[in-house]
């Protein structure tokens, strides 16, 4: 009884379904060019209403109840109604090949003398089953899907269920057409050998590949350049003009389609390319094609290569370290510890020679609990700037949140695109549009303190530089940088795409370790930003080589200002003025926007230029560096002479004004051109806002460090300096270095679409903050904390007396601020 309930209700909704589209097929069929929204369903639109009795006979065992739903709705009785497209019983000739019958057998037996033109063409968005893949088995495996599809086989069902359909909001800017990967890995299918003797393999499994579709536009178009048949666009061939503009504000015209459809094992990828292209090619006006595809089949995460394994191997073998250490340490303090509490002396002195940190210091460098406590350390030098540690972590959460953004809008799987017009223009978004003057802090926090620390160490030596002094201090900082970077890069290029599945995780996660594995070199030399920027292997590292290369610039921008200040009080006043000269000429000559901006089309045109010629390169970047080079020697000779600085209070409120309102200009400024991707700008706004803004922020980054050093800071000063921030701010460098891959892996490990929004946004960013600062800390305790007291042990000379309590070092300034990790 319950059967047969469930039966009738069945029958009946089918019945409400195939009235409802038999009324709306007209409409339907406006859209000849439509995406594939399955055969089936295809189909089902342009039968006769005759027809769809036949539909319902298929999966109603009851022929009485049929034909009453059927009088009930207005239909006309089929006692002897054909068998449905989806459960045709294909009657196969002695001479029946599959290669050359099927394509007739399917439409000539589903619609007769009808043959609609898209029934060839729906074929490709299938499987690769035309005559331009070369690939005999898949094309066979694809045709033979077809046909198992056509009789209702569950596999073949499961198949194209899993295959990518028009989805929901495409006119609002869902370009995901993404099916069910793990439906799709999840597939095994085996053929008759009899039905098909012509297939050399009659078993395969479910592979989901996702193609990449893009524009062969500018990825700027204006309202002029666009044809109201899409024809000009060709990214959506029958989407009207007033939707394009919806969706892509006539800017983001080159945003790619992802299709991902479920195919024969026996496919590779260059089928899939040749199939879709055949089919983009045969459409008449279109500039698309297919610029990525890639493959995934179930178990695949589980094959390593050779470097993957070397790579865990080694970190195997530190982790092995590390817990040995780890281990001897902690027995080291309870057998001090328990021998300190007996009576016989002999046996203390044995102890104390045995466990003495003389004799211990490896053991040190390798001891999660030893590095914790000097991480987890909140004491700090007399000598310290406080300010520097809230600075550096604040900053890092603003590149971090930008980033977010950026990778958010470039890698994630968003139903709402056309949503991102109006998110852009509020105000509130316009600090993370213009976040990237968070990297011009770094550049004026690191200035500061190499002037600061290398004019110490003169000091200290009598107020002249050593012979040496400037090779050991490149060598210390190429040593205090490179190895943990090394394991970043060395991961990056490895392991880290074998981690997590999905549509999109494996092409973006695969893209970064090609990088890597290419030009991993360059990083390790810090010349990688004079190399093609689509080759950058870890690209938030871009920062680090010109970070280095004004390190290695520095000492000439100081020494002549050791010697006489007044030669070098001029020296660094034409620095300045060169920092400023040359961008501006750079601007001018290569006509480049202000800044970088993604979602002002006029600007957009120019990102690939301003990136390599103005972005990376260190004589665009030198002024926020150089301002710091002049503030670290200010508050140097402050600090060493002891120098009282009084303030008025009016005259400091004025300051503070003046600077936050020259602060809030430089970051709003960029506001008119990012709400509006029309927007345009004059030649003469693109020179001075470039080769200036960078300068006034630099100001204004330095006085906050002076203010809150002389003790003109207030609650500034107080949150700034804030003790919670020095752990924080050692993590900032192994933070910066990781955080943009855990990002990446973020977004592209989606399964499905999802609704972008500033709530969504918020929880990612606190999410990918925290994973990346418990990465970070990982990173830190095992390889940036070893070595650095390596290099200790080998350069002792180097070292000033530690500042120690309770047998933890607290190198104060020479492990915060500079040496610990303001690098980016």
């Amino acid at each position: 009884m319950a059967r047969v309930g469930s039966v009738t209700l069945l029958c009946a909704a089918l019945l409400c379904v195939t009235v409802s589209v038999s009324g709306s097929s007209a409409l339907l069929q406006m859209l000849p060019e439509l995406l594939p929204a399955g055969p089936v369903c295809r189909r089902q639109m342009q039968l006769p209403s005759e027809t769809s009795g036949a539909f319902l006979a298929h999966v109603c065992d009851s022929k009485q109840r049929l034909n009453d739903l059927l009088l009930e709705a207005g239909l006309p009785e089929e006692p002897e109604a054909p068998a449905a497209p989806v459960a045709s019983t294909l009657v196969r000739p002695a001479t029946f090949t599959l290669e050359d019958e099927l394509p007739d057998r399917v439409t000539a037996e589903s619609f007769g003398d009808e043959r609609p033109e898209w029934a060839f063409e729906v074929a490709a968005w299938l499987a690769p089953m035309q005559q331009s893949v070369s690939n005999e088995l898949c094309r066979q495996q694809s045709r033979a899907y077809l046909e198992e599809l056509n009789s209702a086989r569950p596999w073949a069902l499961s198949m194209h269920d899993a295959s990518g359909k028009l989805p929901d909001g495409f006119f609002y800017g869902n370009n995901n057409m993404l099916g069910s990967f793990d439906e799709c890995l999840r597939v095994t299918a085996k053929l008759n050998d009899t039905v098909y003797p012509d297939i050399s393999e009659t078993s395969f499994v479910g592979q989901y590949c996702q193609a990449t579709i893009s524009s062969t536009l500018a990825p700027v178009q204006t309202s002029e350049g666009l044809q109201d048949d899409a024809q000009g666009l060709g990214l959506v061939p029958f989407l009207p003009f007033k939707v394009i503009n919806l969706v892509t504000g006539n800017v983001v015209t080159t945003a790619p389609l992802r299709y991902g459809y479920c195919i024969p094992s026996s496919c590779t990828k260059q089928d899939v390319m040749a199939s879709l292209d055949e089919w983009l090619d045969s459409r008449n006006g279109t500039s698309l094609y297919v610029s990525d595809v890639r493959c995934h089949t179930d178990g695949e995460k589980a094959t390593l290569e050779t470097n993957d394994i070397v790579v865990i191997a080694l970190l195997a073998v530190f982790g092995v370290v590390v817990a040995l250490c780890t281990t001897l340490d902690v027995v080291g303090i309870y057998v001090t510890r328990a021998a300190e509490t007996s009576s016989g002396d002999a046996i203390v002195g044995r102890a104390e020679s045995a466990f003495a940190p003389a004799n211990w210091q490896i053991v040190h460098a390798f001891s999660l609990r030893y590095n914790g406590k000097r991480l987890l350390s909140t004491r700090t030098g007399s000598d310290n700037l406080g300010c520097i540690h809230g600075m550096r972590f604040l900053s890092l959460t603003w590149v971090v949140a930008g980033h977010n953004y950026i990778f958010a809008l470039g890698g994630g799987a968003w139903n709402n695109t056309a949503y991102i017009l109006e998110i852009i223009k509020a105000p509130a978004i316009e600090v993370l549009m213009n976040g990237l003057l968070s990297v011009d802090t770094f550049f004026c926090l690191g200035g500061i303190m190499v002037a600061y620390t290398f004019m110490k160490t003169v000091a200290a030596k009598g107020g002249r530089v050593g012979l040496m002094d400037v090779p050991m201090m490149y060598l210390h900082r190429y040593l205090r940088l490179t190895p943990v970077y090394a394991v970043v890069v060395a991961i990056t290029a490895t392991i880290i795409r074998r981690i997590g599945t999905g549509p999109g995780l494996g092409m973006v996660m695969e893209n970064l370790a090609v990088q890597c594995q290419i030009s991993w070199w360059r990083n390790l030399l810090y010349i990688n930003n004079y190399f093609n920027y689509e080759e950058l292997c870890v690209g938030q590292s871009w920062y680090l080589p010109v970070d280095f290369q004004l390190f290695l610039l520095s000492p000439f921008m100081i020494i002549p200002f050791v010697y006489n200040k007044k030669i070098g009080a001029v020296w660094l006043g034409l620095l300045t003025a060169a920092s400023v000269a040359i961008p501006a000429t750079v601007i001018y000559q290569k006509d480049l926007p202000p800044t970088t901006m993604f979602f002002n089309a006029m600007a957009a045109a120019k990102t690939e230029d301003m990136f390599s010629d103005f972005y990376v390169v260190p004589w665009c970047r030198a002024s926020p560096y150089i301002i710091g080079i002049i503030t670290g020697l200010i508050l140097h000779h402050i600090k060493t002479n002891k120098v009282t600085i009084t303030i008025p209070k009016a005259v400091n409120l004025a300051t503070w004004t003046v600077m936050a309102a020259m602060a809030l200009t430089i970051v709003y400024s960029t506001h008119q051109w990012n709400k509006d991707p029309q927007a345009t700008y004059t030649m003469a706004e693109a020179v001075s806002y470039g080769s200036l803004h960078r300068l006034g922020w630099a100001i204004a980054i330095s006085w906050v460090v002076f203010a809150c050093v002389t003790g003109h800071g207030g609650f500034v000063d107080t949150l700034l300096s804030y003790k919670v921030f020095i752990p924080l701010g050692r993590l900032s460098y192994t933070t910066y270095l990781v955080a943009v891959q855990v990002q990446c892996w973020y977004f592209a490990s989606y399964r499905i679409p999802s609704a972008f929004g500033n709530t969504i946004m918020v929880y990612s960013f606190l999410t990918n903050l925290l994973i990346s600062m418990v990465l970070a800390t990982v990173l830190s305790l095992c390889f940036e904390s070893p070595m650095m007291t390596i290099e200790k042990i080998i350069f002792p000379k180097r070292q000033s007396k530690p500042n120690t309590k309770k047998g933890i070092d607290n190198p104060g300034l020479q492990d915060t601020p500079l040496e610990a990790s303001t690098r980016f």
